[in-house]
């Protein structure tokens, strides 16, 4: 018998959007200071991100004084126009200027370092695309808040945190939500697991049948994960991933550790077999969609995939936002014979709670577990067993 839920749900949601609007507001510098165009400002993070919202603000004729960096490779150096400077730098000539951090997988750490050196004006990722979500982009955080106040949504919140199998569990998916509605990091810094990804000890037992499906292979991480978890006892490992670049890198690895049974596909898994517009980037944020590296890769559902191979008995997918319409595409599988699951639930706000209950809807009989990885918003895995 499961313990009762004590992470109450309804407490949170007894206020509505304009008292949670308020209380970020509060957390925060005034945000028209960061938009003001008489003040130049200064970006933290001179790498994709940063140069992207240089480019935004640029349209906006907001005057930009550097970009900051923790990477000492980079001082002195000119990004787009503009000089990259040193933490120390930046104390020295900028104390005063508002500062953008432009990172989402170091946020916290910039933020913190920042905030421990007593500079005034920090608006961090979180907050800034919380106001201006077109100016500062970040699909991991968009609409993160906003969508917890749909009815439906909250109805859909409710009902998952219900299916929870353990406290752990609980714990994560309520600190998770009181992030969303606060912005307040120690919500997430207190639910961070200490056990690897996708292969949490507590959840996951790898056996020597195991046939390991790869959603979203990278450059072969996961593989290398996997191996080590697995002491090399395992069947076989499928590993997909659409990128070419990133492909190439995943090939290395495989017949580095193991050419025979670790078998690279270059394709993405999606909700049927074809073809799909990717913008193909060579990092780990290449996904579905249109832009300027927009080019078509082919994609295979798992379902088609696994006609006439053994069934798969782990299904891992991390695939920047394509979880929902890929596990239509292993509906079959999933119905007939059950695999564990280890599911990314955080590149879309409502994945959270949306892909929980498509697994349930597919197979009653799963039981679903949460855990979280980072003092980020993102790598957060739903595990079905």
């Amino acid at each position: 018998m499961k313990a009762i839920n004590k992470y109450n749900l309804s407490e949170l949601f007894s206020f509505d959007k304009d008292y949670y609007e308020r209380k970020i507001q509060e957390t925060f510098p005034d945000i028209s200071k960061a938009m003001d165009k008489n003040i130049p400002i200064v970006i933290y993070g001179s790498a994709r991100l940063g140069v992207l919202f240089k480019a935004n603000l640029d349209r906006c004729n907001i005057s930009i004084a550097a970009f900051a960096d923790s990477n000492a490779k980079l001082w002195g150096k000119q990004i787009e126009g503009i000089k990259v400077i040193s933490p120390t730098e930046l104390r020295k000539d900028y104390f005063q200027n508002p500062i953008l951090i432009a990172s989402l997988l170091y946020e916290t750490q910039i933020y913190d370092m920042l905030q421990a050196m007593h500079f005034p004006l920090v608006y961090p990722l979180s907050f800034l695309n919380h106001q201006y979500p077109d100016i500062f982009p970040s699909p991991e955080y968009f609409q993160t808040f906003s969508s917890l106040f749909s009815q439906d949504n909250q109805s859909d919140i409710f009902e998952v945190h219900e299916y929870w199998e353990d406290d752990q569990s609980r714990k994560t998916f309520y600190n998770l939500i009181k992030f969303r509605l606060t912005l307040h990091k120690p919500y997430i810094k207190e639910i961070k697991s200490k056990y690897p990804q996708y292969f949490d000890p507590e959840i996951i037992h790898i056996s020597r049948e195991e046939i390991f499906l790869d959603c979203g292979a990278y450059r072969g991480d996961t593989v290398e994960h996997f191996y080590k978890t697995a002491s090399g006892r395992f069947k076989k490992v499928y590993s997909f991933e659409p990128d070419r670049v990133n492909f190439s890198k995943l090939v290395a690895i495989a017949e580095k550790i193991d050419p025979l049974r670790i078998i690279p596909i270059n394709c993405g898994v999606y909700e049927s077999s074809g073809a799909m517009s990717f913008n193909e980037l060579g990092t780990i944020d290449t996904r579905l969609g249109s832009g300027n590296s927009s080019v078509h890769l082919p994609v295979v559902s798992i379902d088609d995939f696994l006609k006439g191979k053994e069934p798969a008995t782990f299904i891992k997918m991390d695939i920047e936002g394509g979880e929902l319409s890929a596990l239509l595409g292993t509906r079959k599988t999933i119905k007939q014979f059950k695999p564990k699951l280890a599911i990314s639930v955080y590149h879309k706000a409502s994945d959270l709670w949306k892909i929980p209950l498509l697994i349930r809807e597919l197979n009653k009989d799963y039981q679903l577990y949460l855990r979280h990885y980072t003092n980020e918003i993102v790598d957060t895995v739903c595990y079905a067993l």
